[in-house]
């Protein structure tokens, strides 16, 4: 029988998310008042930041296990991931196309 993976405290998971540069601070919030948001509706949030930049904050975010990726191309949406211990200890990024 599979087992799932303990989650972390909600004190652990804060704390995560606080040593956070502020940017990606931020596109977390945004993906966690927004379940399946788009790349492009993020952007809007950050007129004078490069799409470049937020691709980049945005994969940092889902190689750290905290946001999961759903679709390819343009597509794309993201959502929160269920943060477990495992998820930390192996910067699982894996995600569900």
């Amino acid at each position: 029988m599979l087992q799932n993976p303990p989650l972390i405290s909600p004190e652990l998971h804060a704390e995560i998310v606080r040593a956070l540069l502020p940017r990606r601070q931020e596109i977390f919030a945004i993906i966690t008042d927004h379940p399946y948001i788009t790349f492009d509706a993020i952007a809007r949030r950050f007129p004078a930041t490069p799409g470049r930049t937020l691709a980049y904050d945005i994969a940092s975010l889902v190689k750290q296990g905290l946001v999961q990726k759903h679709g390819v191309t343009r597509g794309v949406c993201y959502t929160v991931k269920e943060v477990t211990i495992s998820s930390i200890n192996n910067g699982d990024s894996t995600s569900e196309s």
